[in-house]
């Protein structure tokens, strides 16, 4: 469900072409990906004081892809455990954010649930470890939304600067590329 809906419109779209594609499903365990994830985290550190608490986000699906058995949590919370060891980051929390607006049961804990757990006053910094880009779910989600709602809290809310355009980012699409191009 994570990424399916992306690849069958890329192959439908395609289906009448002479261009062929390989798609790559997964690259969250890509260690130059986790390095791009750490340099933005250890930049936006140097903004806080000692006691701060780190929350990862990304963006909530249905939890029917727990029972489908899509590994998106697993592969999210793989790469957090990865970039906090990298970080050095002892103690982080797991949130998720954007919810869509459906009868169906979303993954949580939402982040602004996760917000309220911190009590009334500190510092987080918010890891969008889901997302990689600026957009709409990290300017108006975490920089508008969250922002406001722990502004009215006493918390000290921060987010990493998004992946975008980092050097080390690319430097980790270009190698899942190269890996995955035949030796001969």
């Amino acid at each position: 469900m994570s990424i399916g809906g992306y690849k069958n419109i890329l192959q439908s779209s395609l289906a009448n072409s002479q261009i062929e594609i390989d798609f790559i499903d997964s690259w969250s365990d890509n260690p130059i990906y986790h390095q791009a994830v750490t340099e933005k985290i250890l930049k936006a550190l140097k903004k806080f004081p000692n006691d701060k608490q780190v929350l990862f986000t990304a963006h909530s699906l249905p939890e029917r892809i727990i029972t489908e058995g899509d590994p998106y949590s697993s592969q999210l919370l793989a790469s957090c455990e990865a970039v906090a060891k990298l970080s050095k980051i002892e103690k982080w929390s797991f949130a998720y954010q954007s919810a869509g607006h459906t009868p169906d049961k979303w993954l949580g804990p939402d982040i602004l649930e996760a917000l309220e757990s911190f009590g009334n006053s500190g510092n987080v910094l918010i890891v969008p470890i889901g997302f990689v880009s600026d957009h709409l779910e990290i300017l108006y989600d975490i920089d508008v939304e969250a922002q406001t709602f722990a502004r009215t809290r006493g918390i000290n809310l921060q987010r990493t600067e998004s992946l975008n355009i980092s050097p080390t980012f690319i430097a980790a699409l270009a190698d899942v590329v190269r890996n995955r191009i035949p030796s001969n």
